[in-house]
């Protein structure tokens, strides 16, 4: 992907909701591991946010024309960046959380043995940067719900 216009061409052409365009952005594999990682969530064109929000209209630094795309049309609905360091002690804990029930317990390495394995160590990187997109998304899908929700209860 050279642009995110082109992530959305490419979400319209499969016909899908949205496309994940993720960036290896660090990488070290020897002792203790460390990876960095970058998501961001392209929904397909008319999806699903409202064209005309008057709140970047009021803080707009330019003019908005009707009709065409504003400069914050390009950008990702969702956006993730992490980078986990093996050496932190709360990636650490995170990592032994995410082992639990992932690893052979048997082994003399134990749930240290997916520091030991770059390749199992970039799955727990992975399943790190697809959880936070995933809370990210459901929070901004939820907020006109629960918007909607509170105007209707009765007070």
């Amino acid at each position: 992907m050279q642009s995110p216009q082109q992530a959305r061409t490419l979400a319209n052409a499969l016909g899908v909701d949205g496309l994940i365009v993720g960036t290896v952005t660090a990488w070290d594999p020897y002792d203790p591991p460390r990876i960095g990682l970058k998501l961001a969530l392209y929904a397909r064109d008319g999806n699903p946010e409202p064209s005309l929000d008057p709140m970047r209209l009021q803080t707009a630094y330019t003019d908005f024309q009707p009709g065409g795309r504003s400069q914050y049309d390009s950008k990702p609905v969702a956006l993730v960046s992490l980078f986990l360091d093996g050496a932190n002690h709360e990636v650490l804990m995170n990592l032994q959380r995410y082992a639990s029930g992932r690893h052979n317990p048997e082994t003399a390495l134990g749930w240290r043995g997916i520091l030991a394995n770059m390749d199992l160590y970039t799955e727990y990187a992975a399943w790190c940067a697809v959880s936070r997109l995933l809370e990210q998304e459901t929070l901004r899908i939820g907020q006109p719900k629960q918007a909607a929700a509170q105007q209707q209860e009765p007070r």
